[in-house]
């Protein structure tokens, strides 16, 4: 059976000093953004557990589509309804390196009483990279996403309308293989990640540096089209309000699986 390529590979770099040049500028930005935010801060320390499961079907060469839902916890890794994501989209291979991909993505958000808070419709698109360099893949994602966040007065009461705001990110990430095959069942690779995301649009005040997120943990190939993915996850994210951060520890695990539908020569 024919391989598929991947849809979390993304590396943009074809040498390890590319690689980290892009990080360090990534950092630098986050850090910029975070000094021009008010002296007086106030951080929350959370801890929340990600869940998702992803699904690929590649219909040709060039073709593809995109399915995933997650789940997400408030508190104490097991605590509360954070919200719930699911997000669908087309994707054109243009070769082995490069994925361009878009669609569209519906978000609940759940109040701390379990009850529904606020819907968000969102529109995306994304270009992936990747590249390879001795036995480590180096891979990058860019993705830009157009979310109508629904807005209320109190917890309980909406207002029917909406704020639309644009979100910008980068992510950069390492595998490193930890067996002596680097594809195929049972192979097992380190996973290093670092994602900056920001926030553009007029109803953007203080926070245009919205969060920074760097990951480390493990990548199993399950069988021959499926992936198991479980990492660590720290946030470090700004709330609109400027002064108010949130530093969130997170445990992520993620289940990919594929179905190759192109014609076997």
């Amino acid at each position: 059976m024919k391989k598929v390529d991947q849809q979390a590979s993304s590396g943009a770099c074809s040498t390890p000093a590319g690689f980290f040049m892009m990080k360090k500028w990534m950092v630098a930005a986050g850090l910029l953004a975070a000094i021009k935010s008010p002296a007086q801060k106030q951080v929350t320390v959370m801890q929340q557990s990600w869940l998702g499961l992803v699904q690929q079907v590649r219909l040709s060469q060039h073709w593809g589509l995109l399915a995933d839902a997650q789940y997400r916890t408030v508190q104490h890794w097991a605590e509360g309804n954070n919200f719930l994501l699911s997000r669908l989209g087309g994707t054109w291979y243009s070769n082995s390196q490069l994925q361009l991909a878009g669609g569209y993505a519906y978000q609940y958000l759940f109040a701390q009483n379990g009850t529904l808070l606020r819907q968000e419709h969102r529109l995306w698109q994304q270009a992936q990279w990747t590249n390879s360099w001795s036995r480590a893949r180096f891979q990058q994602r860019v993705r830009m996403e157009e979310r109508w966040r629904e807005q209320f007065a109190t917890s309980a009461q909406k207002t029917k309308s909406y704020q639309y705001l644009w979100r910008a990110s980068m992510q950069l990430q390492l595998a490193y293989p930890l067996t002596k095959k680097a594809a195929g069942p049972g192979a097992t690779a380190l996973l290093l990640a670092e994602e900056a995301l920001f926030n553009l649009g007029k109803a953007v005040v203080y926070n245009h540096f919205d969060q920074n997120r760097l990951s480390a943990g493990f990548q199993v190939q399950v069988g021959s089209q499926d992936q198991l993915q479980a990492t660590y996850m720290r946030i470090f994210q700004q709330l609109a309000a400027g002064s108010h951060y949130r530093q969130i520890h997170c445990g992520r695990i993620f289940y990919t699986h594929t179905i190759d539908l192109r014609r076997k020569s």
